[in-house]
């Protein structure tokens, strides 16, 4: 089985090198076909690509002799210890004699399973997008597009969070651009499933001639709408611009049943969700500057996120009443010399079960600033502080007591940088921290476990990238 996936990812990797070369082939013999005159043999090629890729790459200790480890009580806790990850993005653009433009867009996912930390080759690889769009086919501002996508508005970097819509479907969508009004209608539809006992399940059965086989007992997807709009203002005061996004989501997914563990039958019903929200934003009122307001109200399977199998369900196995309501920030402001950038939310969940005092409901905030300090154009001296605190509604199942875990962390990253901006990349930084914890902290980790002492480093050494990347653009 590792011999097929190391075959697989070596394919894999062959056709990732050779389609540059692939495509300027195809553009050539396209050339060749049409018998353009040598006039007009410079013009562009109708086919055209482009490489991007996102990545970060980390190495770290905790001073005691132990790799580093990203220290969270809340969802979405800072970015500084994040592990591992690399997108690589494949795209073309084929344009058509009357203008017309088809984007393909392929984005390889590859996981923190790096061969020098684990010794092991198979790696894990992950097809994030895969979809074709399609624009200027006769309606101006139109874009249409087909395939699996990741959709997302905007983030908070230091948390690595997309707090208003981040989701992740099968399916199809449109984008209208109206230029006369700077303003943007995204619509889009499509489904996903997790190989979950929420979703998916198969048995091996008697068959004939005493032979087995697969049955397909539980088979439900999610299916999932979103319909996005947004109103810019371009230069309402001075040089400074604003938006104004609305946002709604909805969910929904059949019935079904799954086998448990002592081999009984177990009925999931339909079950639904929602979600809205709205941001607003500014940009352009000082170098690389921006601040972002975001609110978010779900119920049901929206209160979950796309990619979440919802637990804490009423008695009949149904999400409908949970909620969540969560507001966020962030913003960055530089000047040639310093900048600052922020990010923070707060976030109320309820599930949907009717248990009063119930530790799965809480109250968890965040929030994280980073100044630094721009020594040079390639040296910053980075500094950043964050905190993040979970109440809970009831006692720790692991104490029997009533804790609210919180840790207070303190970094500091000197940094090379390809030029002055807090979001200047490549990068090369060295990464320090030290993380305060409570005791409601320490006792989220099994006593004995490395993680529960109250002051812990981290000390590291972290690339990061991204360009003509189809996440970061």
């Amino acid at each position: 089985m590792k011999s097929q996936r190391l075959a697989r990812t070596a394919a894999l990797l062959a056709c990732v090198a050779a389609a540059p070369a692939a495509t300027q082939e195809l553009a050539q013999q396209q050339t060749e076909q049409a018998e353009i005159p040598a006039a007009s043999a410079a013009s562009p090629s109708p086919l055209q690509f482009r490489f991007g890729s996102y990545g970060r790459v980390v190495g770290a200790s905790d001073l005691r002799g132990g790799a580093g480890h990203a220290l969270s009580v809340v969802s979405h806790g800072p970015r500084l210890e994040e592990a591992s990850y690399v997108e690589l993005d494949f795209q073309t653009r084929y344009t058509a004699a009357d203008d017309a433009a088809f984007d393909t867009v392929l984005t390889l996912a590859l996981t923190d399973a790096l061969f020098h930390l684990d010794g092991d080759f198979d790696g894990a690889i992950a097809l994030r997008n895969a979809y074709v769009e399609a624009r200027e086919f006769g309606v101006g501002g139109l874009s249409i597009w087909a395939g699996s996508r990741m959709l997302r508005g905007d983030d908070i970097y230091l948390l690595d969070f997309w707090p208003l819509d981040e989701l992740n479907t099968v399916g199809g969508g449109a984008r209208y651009d109206v230029a006369a009004t700077n303003t943007t209608v995204s619509l889009h539809g499509g489904v996903n499933q997790l190989h979950d006992t929420y979703q998916y399940q198969t048995l091996e059965v008697a068959g004939p001639s005493f032979a087995t086989e697969e049955l397909l007992l539980l088979d439900r997807t999610r299916a999932v709408g979103s319909l996005r709009l947004e109103q810019r203002f371009e230069n309402v005061l001075g040089a400074t611009s604003a938006k104004v996004v609305v946002y709604a989501e909805g969910q929904g997914i059949g019935s079904g049943e799954y086998d448990n563990a002592d081999d009984v039958r177990v009925a999931l019903p339909a079950d639904h969700g929602y979600a809205v929200g709205g941001q607003i934003g500014m940009w352009g009122f000082g170098r690389n500057a921006f601040a972002n307001a975001f609110v978010r109200y779900a119920r049901g399977l929206s209160a979950y996120g796309v990619l979440a199998v919802p637990v804490g369900l009423d008695t009949a196995r149904r999400a409908a009443e949970a909620r969540s309501v969560r507001v966020a920030v962030s913003g960055n402001y530089e000047t040639r010399w310093v900048g600052a950038t922020v990010g923070g939310y707060v976030q109320w969940f309820d599930d949907a079960d009717s248990t009063r005092y119930d530790p799965d409901d809480y109250t968890e905030t965040v929030l994280s600033l980073r100044p630094v300090v721009f020594v040079t154009d390639h040296f910053h001296q980075a500094f950043e502080a964050s905190f993040q605190r979970r109440v809970p509604e009831g006692l720790s199942a692991r104490t029997d007591t009533y804790l609210e875990p919180a840790i207070i962390k303190l970094a500091a990253l000197p940094t090379l940088s390809v030029d002055r901006g807090v979001y200047a990349r490549p990068q090369i930084r060295l990464i320090y921290s030290v993380s305060f914890l409570n005791e409601g902290a320490q006792a989220a980790w099994p006593d004995g476990d490395r993680r529960t002492e109250p002051v812990q480093h981290y000390l590291g050494v972290g690339a990061e990238w991204w360009f003509n990347s189809s996440s970061y653009q």
